[in-house]
């Protein structure tokens, strides 16, 4: 007969408990930092808030894949996910628990939105998925804006066809941020030869003929500035305009900030129109001639200023197949099998041009650290009455490494128009050089919502 002591058995029964506590925690496939119920029952749970540049998620197998791997003959290991941004980001981890299973599922959350208590406004929030293998099943929403003092804060989205609302505690809540100084109203930049003034910005309720492409109830807010833009003294109009606002505790968005934030930062990238009157520093000429025969190219030389933007080769093309390598071209006896052009240029220095049609082509190759950057240009061609502009050639930033084709332009797009000129032509390239400038002002005054028209 075996005699228990009150010791042994306290041992035991601390020993069952911890046990138990394992296997409960282990059970649980992700812990949640807070939960919303769905109408069957299921549970939305936040399992993770993180907030830097480079995020990672360990997801440990639980207590049940331990089991069913060991029955199976098979060894688990803890699966994990890297998150990688281009500025610190804020990051909610998502995970969908069934009601009837237990087992986590990925929510698979859409029109995510945050809200600001204050002023009502929100802002949506980018969403995205990481499979088993990845550390999920989970959707990563990925915030930009949202009320980083406050201590909470609200988070809207659509699962299925159920609207699902969760109010998530601040875990990293910001209590002391730079101090910015604000300007008032016009504030002018000057970049070279350039201005650019911001004359004003207000915020306002969204128009009512947009409110039909939000997907979510209302009410929809939006912004709207001046902006005067000057080149060399004048007015230069129609200029593409990208822009967002920033705060001191790091938000950014299209449209607005949250309300607690008192001075904003808005930053303004300008892109000149195609029909701006561009002035000799940004008018590149890459001289006169006569347009080549098929089969026939030319290397043209590259103007002053072309290399600041990592451009080492110029080349206009005749009707034809043509095959370059290390800056040789070899025109190919192939035939023409596309209408248009097909245009590659893998890392080997190697690429094809080919076309067909009586136009001759531009094409223009970058490569070098000078070539990570943006280069938007627009090809003219003229004779000593007429001039045509042709579509636009973008080069988003190449890897540095191979050659990175900016585009082809077809100076014979319009063929109809290119007739009318006498050779020899001119042909010059067209910088749309783009600038950006900063502005610091007080934040703007959200406008009241309208009242209601009156029945009629």
């Amino acid at each position: 007969m075996i005699i228990l002591t009150r010791r042994i058995r306290w041992i035991i029964f601390l020993l069952a408990a911890a046990f138990a506590a394992v296997v409960t925690w282990q059970m649980n496939v992700v812990r949640a930092v807070t939960v919303a119920r769905l109408r069957n029952g299921s549970e939305l749970r936040l399992v993770d808030f993180r907030h830097g540049r480079t995020i990672e998620h360990v997801a440990h197998p639980t207590w049940r894949e331990h089991w069913q791997s060991f029955l199976q003959g098979r060894t688990l290991s803890k699966r994990s996910a890297r998150l990688s941004f281009d500025h610190d980001a804020s990051v909610l981890l998502f995970s969908l628990r069934n009601a009837e299973t237990g087992a986590d599922t990925d929510p698979i959350m859409k029109d995510v939105e945050v809200f600001d208590a204050e002023s009502g406004v929100r802002w949506k929030a980018e969403e995205s998925h990481l499979d088993k293998a990845s550390g999920g099943p989970l959707t990563v929403v990925r915030l930009d804006c949202f009320p980083r003092r406050a201590a909470q804060f609200r988070v809207r989205c659509t699962i299925g066809k159920e609207t699902v609302e969760m109010t998530i505690p601040n875990l990293h809540r910001i209590s002391a941020a730079p101090q910015w100084k604000a300007e008032p109203l016009p504030q002018t930049r000057r970049v070279g030869e350039r201005e650019y003034t911001l004359t004003e910005i207000h915020l306002t309720p969204m128009p009512a003929n947009f409110l039909k492409y939000e997907k979510t109830p209302g009410p929809h807010f939006t912004s709207f500035l001046n902006v005067d833009v000057h080149d060399h003294g004048v007015d230069a109009p129609n200029a593409t305009v990208e822009y967002q606002f920033e705060d001191e505790t790091g938000n950014r968005a299209p449209k607005f900030l949250p309300a607690s934030e008192r001075v904003w930062r808005l930053r303004l990238t300008t892109i000149p129109a195609r029909t701006w009157d561009y002035h000799a520093d940004d008018t590149w000429s890459l001289g006169a001639m006569n347009p080549p025969d098929p089969g026939e190219y030319r290397v043209l030389p590259i103007p002053p200023g072309a290399t600041e933007y990592g451009i080492v080769q110029i080349v206009l093309l005749g009707a034809g197949h043509f095959v370059c390598q290390d800056g040789e071209f070899t025109v190919a006896e192939a035939p023409i099998k596309i209408i248009g052009a097909n245009v590659r240029s893998p890392a080997s220095g190697h690429y094809i041009a080919e076309q067909s049609g009586k136009s001759a082509a531009l094409m223009i190759v970058r490569t070098g650290e000078k070539a990570m950057g943006p280069l938007r240009v627009v090809a003219r061609i003229k004779d000593r009455e007429r001039q045509f502009d042709f579509h636009s050639l973008t080069g988003g930033g190449g890897s540095g490494r191979g050659p990175d084709l900016v585009g082809v332009n077809f100076l014979g797009t319009y063929e109809e128009d290119t007739r009318k000129l006498t050779a020899p032509v001119e042909i010059q390239l067209l910088n749309r050089r783009e600038d950006t400038v900063e502005f610091m002002f007080p934040a703007p005054t959200l406008e009241a919502l309208p009242a209601p028209a009156p029945e009629k």
